[in-house]
């Protein structure tokens, strides 16, 4: 396996490459958004993750023009609402023909050391479904956590770096989010170390211990 880089990219089912590193705009207010989606290219992102519910899109549109990055190195992720599923599929059929509407190639999840639902992840992984980690960083409830302070020290790096790290490694493409311009950079900046196989080892929990909403507990519609 190669080595990661802020340029690393994962093969999806579908044939097109997703970048091993997101960037979430989860609850970025639209006036701030284009700003530290800015910010997130300077730093060496080429993905953003946004949906129609975030209410923030055309700020992140607007920074992608801005950025004068080309738009094929710069992948975007959008979510559709259930209740207009049934139109987009509808809309999918009569492009590419009923049952060519492409193929499930990615599922995003919670995942952290915390949480790291071996029943769900093994379910993707076999069948090649590529498992994007929302709240990587726990919302920053366990930066000061016994299992992950000994590994900062370790590396010279943050808590909130390792977790990153631990989720590449996991071969996860995970999600951080920040609106400070010195975190934004902070995440990108992990892939100068590795953690070894014992580090990995130490960090395997039993724990079920979710930072937000859990959809295996309640749907979009509870």
């Amino acid at each position: 396996m190669a080595p990661l880089t802020i340029n690393s990219v994962i093969r999806m089912d579908s044939g097109f490459d997703i970048p091993a590193l997101g960037y979430g705009v989860y609850q970025t207010p639209e006036k701030e958004c284009e700003d530290v989606v800015l910010q997130s290219f300077k730093a060496g992102y080429r993905h953003v993750d946004s949906a129609i519910s975030y209410k923030n899109e055309a700020a992140c549109g607007s920074a992608i023009l801005k950025s004068g990055i080309p738009r094929k190195d710069i992948f975007f992720t959008s979510k559709i609402p259930t209740r207009t599923l049934k139109t987009h599929i509808k809309e999918l059929e009569e492009e590419r023909g009923e049952g060519k509407g492409g193929v499930i190639s990615v599922g995003q999840w919670e995942l952290h050391p915390w949480l790291q639902r071996p029943d769900i992840v093994g379910w993707c992984q076999k069948r090649g479904v590529i498992l994007e980690a929302y709240s990587p960083l726990v919302r920053g409830e366990r930066l000061e956590d016994k299992l992950i302070q000994p590994l900062a020290k370790k590396y010279g790096k943050t808590a909130a770096q390792v977790l990153v790290r631990w989720s590449l490694q996991r071969g996860f493409v995970p999600l951080p989010k920040s609106v400070t311009p010195s975190r934004i950079l902070e995440n990108a900046d992990v892939f100068d170390f590795e953690l070894t196989a014992e580090d990995m080892k130490s960090l395997e929990t039993d724990e079920y211990s979710p930072c937000c909403w859990d959809p295996t507990k309640a749907t979009l519609q509870d």
